[in-house]
């Protein structure tokens, strides 16, 4: 997360940080936390769909946008961006596991980088048009 500093001496958890700290909020640790996520390691959407709907029921992770009175105030037109991105690319092209020169899949190896924004590694894939009409409309963007 993006650093902080405390503006007066303070106790959290017993803790105490004085005033001038520099504060980091954990924002891996909150999200792969065992005790609010079952497999947090493992990537599973399903986790956040009501049992109703055959999802676990854990809660959504909202900490990537800030907290409190420092939260993103640009947070919901990000998200309605990227769903709306997501859904377009999902829509038109189909991402499928690279295949090697004898046709057989090369199954991704998917690891991190560290850093202030966790990313994966590139990793070969193929991603091709799902219709002409997408192919199209893709070489027109």
């Amino acid at each position: 997360g993006v650093p902080h500093r405390s503006i007066k001496d303070d106790v959290y958890n017993g803790m105490f940080i004085p005033e001038g700290s520099t504060v980091f909020p954990n924002i891996r640790g909150i999200s792969l936390d065992e005790h609010i996520y079952s497999d947090p390691h493992v990537f599973n959407p399903m986790r956040f769909m009501s049992k109703e709907k055959g999802g676990k029921g854990e809660p959504y992770f909202f900490a990537q946008w800030g907290f409190g009175r420092r939260v993103c105030p640009g947070r919901y037109l990000a998200e309605t961006g990227l769903w709306l991105a997501i859904a377009t690319i999902l829509t038109t092209l189909s991402i499928q596991k690279a295949k090697d020169e004898n046709g057989k899949e090369i199954e991704p190896e998917i690891k991190f980088a560290d850093g202030m924004v966790s990313q994966t590694y590139p990793f070969r894939c193929d991603i091709i048009p799902r219709s002409e009409s997408a192919a199209m409309l893709i070489l027109k963007v």
